[in-house]
């Protein structure tokens, strides 16, 4: 499981005053949805209908293979498109979770609007918690933190015992999240190497905790407290 804290929808860049974070849950075609937006409740209520409407309407046009609805590949499309609705809406600030998986963008708490437009970070970033199975956290991760640059966290685990692993995977949208937590979930021994290569290429980074084997961290997933920005990662790409 993953949870993410904190959201902001900050209507307009010229004022410092935000809302604090209201909680939406709702149910959408089979997925728990939750959205926290730092807005009014009628505001946040209306954005959280917007997105049951497409998760209602539209969803069923996406996965029409039998097996896949409710599945990790409709949540992470879901995450994208109800992130995309949220930018149309006007929010900058907001955190989207779907059955776990996370995609945010901005601040829980935006403390400031840039002047000039040449620092787009304000406030501080999302906070994540990765869980085992058992509620137990194993690791903290902090990520968005630039309005208008979309950042997911997907976790997937597999086997149990001697044989678990679980993979938590940062990306710049939930579909990428979800394809590259997959492929370091169902790797076999010697291939992690590889897809490793392979999400650098993406701009992505991944947490990889195995049985009996030393935590795996690659190429860019935040240390020491810092969040994980899409569009720095992105930049570097």
């Amino acid at each position: 499981m993953s949870t993410a804290e904190g959201i902001g929808a900050e209507q307009s860049q010229r004022t410092e005053h935000t809302h604090a974070p209201h909680l939406e849950a709702f149910d959408a075609h089979g997925v728990r949805m939750t959205l926290t937006v730092p807005a009014a409740p009628d505001e946040a209520a209306t954005a959280a209908e917007v997105i049951r409407r497409l998760a209602l309407e539209t969803a069923p046009r996406w996965e029409r293979v039998p097996g896949t609805v409710g599945g990790t590949a409709l949540r992470a499309r879901l995450l994208d498109e109800a992130g995309l609705a949220l930018d149309g809406l006007g929010f900058m600030h907001w955190a989207l979770s779907a059955d776990g998986d996370v995609l945010a963008s901005g601040s829980p708490r935006p403390q400031r609007a840039p002047e000039d437009g040449a620092d787009p970070f304000f406030g501080e970033a999302w906070r994540a918690t990765i869980a085992n199975d058992d509620g137990l956290p194993l690791a903290d991760v902090a990520l968005a933190g630039t309005p208008g640059w979309h950042a997911s966290l997907a976790v997937r685990r597999r086997g149990d015992a001697e044989r678990a692993r679980l993979v938590a995977v940062l990306a710049d949208s939930a579909r990428l999240a979800d394809r590259l937590a997959g492929q370091l979930v169902a790797a076999r021994p010697g291939e992690i190497e590889r897809l490793e290569a392979a999400l650098v290429d993406d701009g992505a980074a991944a947490l990889v905790i195995a049985a009996g084997q030393e935590p795996l961290v690659t190429e860019g997933w935040p240390l020491g407290g810092q969040a994980w920005l899409a569009s720095e990662a992105r930049a570097g790409r």
